[in-house]
């Protein structure tokens, strides 16, 4: 199968449309369907943030995130602070968005990544098995110019207002979460906020429409997060699955309408020289319904040195990964096709 044919995809949003019954081959992912052990009695934590101004609540919070961080890398979050009138914005927002049609959705498209832009994409790449998806980039969201503000959707027109205040609550509760994942690592609640100072953030829009044939094909590869936090919103349709390892099974990753899912990138298992790990996952198809996810990425800036934190090295513990650039990083991750774990280049 060559690049041309993976170039040439027809858009997930036209096949269904057309009311395809068999997945084109450009998406096919398991020529039998995939496979993989799925464990459906595991559930990630659940950490609840409300007693979080008390000593004793944020003593324990503290230790439910380093417990969780340590084995799963993933954690949904209860009384986080967003409320739920901005949650319901950005849904409707989106929903509204991904509902007009396929031309006026294209004025935002471009077959290219961007660091800093707003993008519209039915596939990641133009080779390779492509994701059954299609996807809204917003970035910069932070620090966020009044250029870079002018390239958001402005169809529907509630969409930038609801994407501002979604990006400025979800912010509060980004620091809130590294400062307690700080604590937990035994640093000053301020450490990781200064060593990564300043972060920037991005959302990202999946739709993952139904698929006539969703054991062959992936909503998303699996693969690792290349920054420090993402903080996902998603709907009641089952699909995001995370594993500890390559033997361990597929865990589904279910949540209420009020939880978030919170997880660490490469970012967090660079600087913590390991401590914490980055976590594989992906995203099933379902055959019936639609399916919404909104991630708040929290990335370094593209010109940061990305090291290990010193408190993490030592002679017992030497460094497991050579400084680059945040900018070096990802062109490496981009070039790995998202392939999981931190790229073996970028270890010492």
């Amino acid at each position: 199968m060559g690049t041309l044919l993976y170039a040439q995809a027809v858009p997930v949003p036209t096949l269904v449309e057309q009311g395809v019954t068999k997945v084109p081959e450009a998406y096919v992912c398991f020529s039998d369907g995939f496979s993989g052990e799925v464990q459906d009695e595991e559930r990630i934590p659940v950490i609840d943030l409300l007693d979080l101004e008390s000593s004793h609540g944020r003593q324990r919070i503290v230790g439910e995130i380093e417990r969780a961080s340590r084995e799963w890398g993933f954690f949904q979050v209860t009384s986080h602070g967003v409320s739920e009138e901005t949650m319901e914005g950005i849904v409707r927002a989106a929903l509204e968005f991904f509902g007009q049609p396929m031309e006026q959705r294209m004025e935002l498209f471009s077959g290219e990544p961007k660091m800093n832009g707003t993008r519209y994409g039915t596939r990641l790449d133009e080779t390779g098995v492509q994701d059954w998806r299609d996807f809204l980039v917003v970035g910069k969201c932070h620090p966020l110019s009044e250029e870079t503000f002018e390239t958001w959707p402005s169809n529907p027109p509630s969409f930038r207002s609801a994407a501002l205040k979604y990006c400025q609550e979800i912010r509060a509760l980004a620091f809130k979460v590294i400062s307690l994942a700080s604590e937990s690592l035994g640093l000053r609640p301020d450490r990781l906020e200064r060593e990564f100072d300043p972060l920037d953030q991005l959302l990202l829009f999946n739709r993952y429409l139904p698929c006539p044939q969703p054991d062959l094909v992936l909503g998303v590869r699996s693969h690792c997060d290349q920054g420090l936090l993402n903080i996902l919103l998603i709907d009641d349709v089952p699909g995001l699955q995370m594993r500890k390892n390559e033997e361990s099974p597929w865990v589904p990753i279910s949540t209420n309408r009020r939880a978030l899912v919170v997880n660490f990138g490469d970012q967090m298992q660079i600087a913590t020289n390991k401590r914490y790990k980055s976590f594989e996952h992906r995203v099933l198809a379902n055959p019936e319904r639609a399916r919404l996810s909104i991630s708040s990425f929290f990335n370094p800036a593209v010109e940061a040195t990305i090291k290990p934190l010193p408190e993490f090295v030592d002679a017992d513990h030497p460094s497991r990964y050579r400084p680059v650039s945040f900018g070096e990083y990802v062109k490496v991750y981009m070039a790995r096709r998202l392939r999981k774990g931190t790229p073996e280049s970028l270890e010492s």
